[in-house]
This record gives structure tokens, sequence and C-alpha cells, in this order.
């Protein structure tokens, strides 16, 4: 039988996406072979992956080693009275995202608006609150926030759009695209072409930079690098302070370029009731061919591809009973991070193992407080955040329908990536809340002591300290995605990958699902062309750009 070439998560369209996983039974490549098929994982991507594959009349079991199906799509419950809840993970849905919201409709789930940004929230620097709208509308030197000189270039620049004027100006440069060109005008999930050529030229020309170097050598206040309009080091420090960007210095400016992309959509919903009836309803979906407290320890595999296929070692959490299968495929749904704890032998396919060592993971921390009424009511607060240079770093306020029927609500006291969500990893439990509410009362020009009594208990997640991700999302730093990106997600022997890091959505619910979309269609195409998976196939290495 012909190779085939695995398509790149690059050489697929949303409209594609969409098809897919509207008509799966009709658009899936048909063949009378089925085969035994493994999926390690039950988040979002591995649920979704099996039950397509199920569907598609192959054998397929579901290992997951934790109790419970959703992976980083958390819903902390236990912790909180009068039924409230807080995500320890995904907490929204770009409107954009059309994969994710069309299985939360496919699944009779309801959504709520989720309200990115409030006027009333603040920035609080140096023990001090700006208001939102003055950020959005007044000019950086006016504001008096950074001492900023008056022949500084960005005194008379609007505060809230320094970075993007920068962002514009590099890209314009380095991609020779026109002088009307504004990031706003990209489209990942656009059908054109054209559209799809620039996007992928732009992530090309930014994977080389981090955001610090970005800030240090190429932010300008015009197209052209000239001295006189080069981002001075007092600006810089307002825009990563003001953006949220601190931690984020040694990250690749493609992934701050993928964010502001997600985070650019002026629509998002969250789940009513919680994020994790989504992963839930898929569940329920594959509950008859999914095993959990199921822990993968081993995994032999054949490289060569002889009739030899996949024996997968497995141990029970619960009763601690070990046992071995024998599959044809198998299918990593878990974050690098938790493969690099499963012995693969006899795998030996050098550049794939580079990419599971190196891709970089980010952690996050959350840490939620329950009060007993909204007192940030009194500043006519709902939804949005507040960002801040004390240790919480941003507040998430909640939305009205999120609170509880006797008034009681919970607030995301503290939200911090990288290195700032590290040092709340090191407290004990109890201390981060002690810290969250301190600081809380500090912003909210109050203190510890009138705000404590309001409060009646919290919960934090760290995800470095999940034992089974062991970091929060995929997060590129410079020249990973020229690099490692194809390492990451291409089919391997008999081993197949998805994952929110397999896509071009890092840290998204969407690109677990777009991933999910690829890697059983990927197999499906497989099986048809190759029923004997004795055939070497080549990936393809999508868009390619000097």
């Amino acid at each position: 039988m012909p190779a085939i070439t695995f398509k790149a998560p690059a050489d697929y369209t949303q409209a594609e996406y969409l098809k897919l996983l509207s008509g799966w039974e009709n658009e899936l490549p048909k063949s009378q072979d089925k085969k035994d098929i493994a999926v390690v994982g039950a988040g979002i991507s591995g649920l979704l992956c099996g039950w397509l594959l199920q569907r598609a009349g192959h054998r397929v079991r579901i290992y997951e080693a934790n109790n419970i199906p959703g992976g980083r799509v958390k819903t902390m419950r236990d912790g909180f009275t009068s039924g409230l809840y807080a995500e320890a993970g995904a907490m929204r849905i770009p409107a954009k995202h059309k994969l994710t919201l069309g299985l939360t409709k496919q699944f009779g789930l309801s959504t709520w608006n989720f309200r990115n940004s409030c006027d009333q929230t603040f920035l609080h620097f140096s023990n001090k609150k700006t208001p939102r709208t003055r950020i959005k509308t007044e000019k950086l030197g006016p504001l008096g926030m950074f001492g900023l000189a008056k022949n500084d270039p960005a005194y008379e620049q609007v505060a809230d759009q320094i970075f993007l004027l920068c962002l514009n100006n590099f890209i314009k440069r380095k991609c020779d695209l026109p002088d009307s060109f504004n990031v706003d005008e990209i489209n990942e999930n656009s059908s054109s072409p054209d559209d799809l050529k620039k996007y992928h030229q732009i992530r090309a020309a930014l994977d080389v930079l981090s955001l610090r170097e970005f800030l240090k050598d190429e932010a300008y206040l015009t197209r052209e690098k000239k001295i006189e309009t080069k981002l001075s080091a007092t600006a810089q420090d307002f825009v990563v302070l003001i953006e949220n960007l601190e931690s984020l210095l040694s990250t690749s400016m493609t992934a701050v370029l993928d964010d502001l992309l997600a985070l650019g959509s002026s629509e998002y919903k969250q789940i009513a009731g919680g994020m994790d009836l989504l992963p839930r309803k898929l569940a329920e979906e594959v509950s008859g061919f999914t095993e959990y407290n199921q822990r993968v320890v081993a995994v032999d595999t054949n490289d060569k591809l002889r009739s030899d296929r996949v024996y997968v070692e497995l141990e029970n959490r619960a009763t601690g009973n070990k046992s071995t299968r024998k599959f044809d495929l198998i299918v990593y749904a878990i974050p690098f991070t938790g493969l690099r704890h499963i012995r693969t032998n006899g795998f030996t396919d050098f550049a794939k193992n580079r990419a599971i060592r190196q891709l970089h993971y980010d952690n996050a921390c959350k840490v939620v407080l329950e009060f007993s009424e909204p007192f940030w009511d009194e500043e006519k607060i709902t939804g949005g955040s507040t960002i801040t240079d004390f240790p919480i770093r941003r507040i998430v306020y909640p939305i009205k329908e999120q609170h509880g029927k006797n008034g009681r609500c919970v607030l995301l006291a503290s939200y911090t990536w990288g290195a700032d969500s590290l040092r709340w990893s090191a407290l004990k439990p109890h201390d981060r809340i002690r810290h969250a509410l301190s600081d809380v009362a500090q912003v909210h020009g109050t203190t510890y002591e009138e705000l404590a009594p309001k409060c009646v208990g919290g919960m934090s997640h760290t995800w470095d300290q999940d034992e089974f991700a062991s970091g929060a999302f995929a997060l590129f730093e410079p020249y990973q995605l020229g690099d490692l990106f194809t390492d990451v997600w291409r089919p391997s022997g008999l081993s197949h990958y998805c994952g929110e890091h397999t896509s071009l959505k890092h840290g998204w619910i969407e690109g677990a699902v777009e991933s999910a979309l690829r890697c059983a269609s990927e197999i499906c195409s497989r099986v048809a062309s190759d029923p004997s998976l004795t055939e070497k196939h080549e990936a393809s290495k999508g868009p390619q750009f000097a």
C-alpha cells in the first residue's frame, strides 16, 4: 500500500476541523480493518480521540491514572459551601473557539458570559490605584504612574496601545507588510490561503525572539528602527506590568502572539455549573471502555514495524495490581511532562525523545477565597480583573450568575503563571489563603483584620504539584516552533500523540479538541492506507518560511 503524509496542525483550517467534528462518520477514511488502540489519558483530547476512534469501529481502551476524567479541565467543588465552585484549570472559552462551543452545545450544556474586562477594575502598582478607563484612554506620560520623562517617545502614546504599536511595527518591518497592517486583522481561523500564509509567516518571524529580546532590541514606536522612537526601559517596565507579561519574559514571542489572538476575542463563554461538565459528558460516551486509577508505567513498542505490536504495562493505583495488555497502536493524550515518567522500551526515535524532553511547560497557580458577601460590589465590579504588583498579581471577579443563593460567592484572589506561581507553590495551602487574603485587602483599600471575618474559606491549586500534569500548559521558548514542533505532534512508529501541546493553541480546550480530531483522522487514514501497519509514513512540516 502507498505511504501517506500525515497532515500537520498548520495544514488544517477551522472549517476542516468543524466538518470533521460535525460529520465524523461521513468524513473519516473508510476501512474494513479495525485495530486495538490504547489511549493514555482521559483529558479532553484523550476522551474525544477515543470516542472518535470507537465510532470509526476500532476497539479502544482509555486508561486514566486519576479517578476522574478531565485532566487540566478541573473544577474545585468540595472545599466550598452552597454549591459554589471554582476552576483550577480552564475557565473561559473565546467566542472564536467554535469547536469547544460546538461540543458544549452538542452535549446540551448551558453557558454564561465570561466578562474578561470591567471598566470598574483597576491597576494597582506601587500602592496606587489607576482605573482601567484611564489606561484605555489617557496618554502614558500624564498618567504619572512611572515618572516618565517628557522627552520619552512613549510619553504621548495612549497607555493601553503601546505594546500593540511596537508589535505591529515589528511585524510590518520583518514580514514586509503594508503600513496599514494591524495585529487585529490576523485571522488564525480563516480558510483563506492568503490569510493563513500571513498568519504562519508572522508566527515564524516571532519564533526567534523571547519577549525580553523583543522589548530590548525590537520594540519601536515607528516602523523604522530609529533611536529616537525606541521604547525606553521605563516604558518597557510599564508594558510588562500593565499587560501582566512579567512572568513571560523568557517566553517565545510566538506564544505571546498566540495568547494575544485568543485573549483579543470580544466575547467569552463559560459553562454554567462548571467547566468540568464538558469532560464529564464526554466521559459518559466512552464509559464502557475507560478504566480509571490505571497508571501506565511502561510501554513496549517496536519501531521496526514488525508484526509485534504495542505492550502496555498497567498498575492499578487503588489495588496495586499489575497487568499487561497488547494493542496495535497507542495514543499518548497526556502532557510530555507526564510521558517522561512512562518507560518506553524499544522506542529509539531520537528527535521525538528530544521534543519530549525539551518542550517547555509553564506553571499556573490559583488561590480562591469564599466570602459571605461580594464586598467588591461596593466598587460596582462585576467580572473582569485587577492587576497588581503584589504577589497575587491578578484578581479575577465573578459575575452575578456565579453567586450562591445565600449571597456567598468565590473570588479568584490570585492567578499567577511562571516564576510568580512558583512562589505560591512553595507555600503550604493554608498559607496561600492567608497571604492572598492579605494582598486582596490591601489592593481594595482595607485591612486583613477588616476583611478576614467576611472570608469563610478557600482553596488553591498549583499545577506543578499535580501528580499527573507536572505543569499547566505547553508554552514555547524561542526557536521551539521551528526546531521542535514537528517532532512534538508527529506519529512515531506505532505511537500517535494528541493534547493541547500538539496543537497551535497551547493552553486552550480548543487546542485539545483540534489535536483529537487530527490524531483520530491520521489513525483512520493510516489504517485505510496501510492495514498491516508496516509502512513508514511521512509527516508534513506545514508552511515553511526562511
